[in-house]
């Protein structure tokens, strides 16, 4: 799944979806970490990014999202935070 979040400016693709369209994901220039659920809770390591194409009627455009182990039910039930 495909998450693109205006509030926190978290541009985010699966792992599984990166897969299985066969994109190529590069090693992300500044790692960081987001954690779930809790300020302080567990903390998965955000260390790969990738370059997504995409169109909406005529308009065509390249989106940089940051590669994430977690599915579409995580995203949407939890409360993202990163980490300073």
């Amino acid at each position: 799944m495909l998450i693109l979040e205006n509030g926190n400016q978290k541009n985010l693709i699966s792992e599984d979806l990166v897969q299985h369209l066969q994109l190529a994901a590069t090693p992300h220039p500044d790692p960081y970490k987001l954690g779930c659920v809790q300020k302080g809770g567990p903390w998965l390591t955000i260390s790969h990014r990738c370059a997504v194409n995409f169109a909406i009627g005529p308009f065509r455009d390249i989106l940089v999202c940051d590669v994430t182990p977690l599915n579409c039910v995580d995203m949407l039930l939890r409360l993202l935070y990163q980490q300073a």
